[in-house]
């Protein structure tokens, strides 16, 4: 008990431990940024209108792309945190969250420089705000509208954002909201967006930049997607994989100490992070924006993991993800 107690004091509820994740990120992404003089590949794949256009002029200095993204990765910690903070997620103070977003956004070359892919993980984000909000809520329709139209927003930047939808359907069944209504509002909050890009391009009479999203449609349907490469990001995959069966058989025993609403919530979570996996192994859209939502659902379930330590196995099991974290960034480099 006394390692658990000392684990907690100088862990889990250290507050210089967020000034120190923060230097440690910036270490780390600094090397990997010096080491790794261009993005890997994959970066291109299902990019939106937003992003094709003006932004990826401002960002080819690779400078200037760094710092955004290093902007990006503190935006989505703190996000994350709050979310917590919101919805009552862990029910003990933590500082944990601030260390995984960050220290786990910095594991990869692939998170170096900005990509609409941290556009899309912040989108993931709200929406999922969105979606705890809606919980037993009576008029579902406008959180199921708002849901859509952020996903509409966020497939601007990268457009296989859209295949998340059918997660959140099955999220707002977890919030007991889930109808006929609330499928079709959501899909006409991304019609919405649609219909305004429409607009905007028939203005401009340029129909054929309206249809260039959906040309990333034809690999797929040509049956070439077999093609693409993810050659390292499936080591993390691999790796959040076995810490999801893990954590989720720990829940399952330890569950009955949240309430209702948190356990739907944290339930999907679970779910989110196993059908990123899923899509990442064996829907291969997008392999690079499923590596970013595991990020971004791992690192809240890792934080409320880590956090609820009452076994000394979990405190182990702690200093031992520390080092393979550390294993797979030197790893990653290498490859």
């Amino acid at each position: 008990m006394d390692a658990i107690r000392q684990y907690k004091k100088s862990i889990v509820e250290n507050k210089n431990l967020v000034l120190f994740s923060i230097i440690l990120t910036f270490l780390i992404r600094f090397i990997i940024f010096y080491l790794v003089k261009e993005a890997p590949g994959n970066e291109n794949i299902g990019t939106g209108y937003l992003w094709t256009g003006i932004l990826t002029q401002l960002l080819s200095n690779g400078t200037i792309s760094f710092i955004v993204s290093t902007f990006f990765v503190f935006s989505i910690s703190f996000y994350a945190s709050q979310l917590n903070a919101k919805h009552g997620l862990i029910r003990n103070r933590t500082y944990l969250l601030y260390v995984f977003g960050s220290l786990i956004f910095s594991s990869h070359p692939v998170f170096i420089y900005m990509t609409h892919y941290y556009v899309s993980a912040f989108a993931f984000l709200i929406c999922v705000d969105i979606l705890y909000s809606s919980y037993q809520d009576k008029s579902g329709g406008r959180n199921a509208y708002a849901l859509g139209f952020v996903l509409g927003i966020s497939s601007l930047f990268s457009f296989f954002t859209l295949m998340y939808l059918p997660l959140f359907w099955m999220g707002f069944r977890m919030m007991r909201i889930f109808n006929f209504k609330t499928f079709i509002i959501s899909i006409l909050g991304i019609a919405t967006i649609y219909w305004l890009s429409f607009a905007f391009f028939l203005w401009q009479n340029n129909i054929a930049g309206f249809l260039e999203p959906f040309n990333h449609l034809y690999p797929i349907l040509n049956g070439s997607i077999e093609n693409t490469s993810f050659t390292g990001e499936s080591l993390l995959v691999a790796i959040a994989l076995i810490l999801l069966i893990i954590i989720s058989l720990d829940y399952q025993t330890n569950s009955f100490r949240d309430k209702i609403r948190i356990r739907a919530n944290i339930q999907f979570l679970h779910l989110a992070s196993l059908f990123s996996i899923l899509t990442f192994f064996f829907i291969i859209f997008d392999p690079t924006l499923n590596l970013y939502m595991i990020s971004c659902s791992m690192s809240i379930l890792l934080a409320h993991f880590f956090t609820l330590v009452e076994q000394k196995w979990k405190v182990i099991t702690f200093y031992i993800l520390i080092l393979v974290y550390f294993l797979c960034c030197f790893l990653n480099l290498l490859n």
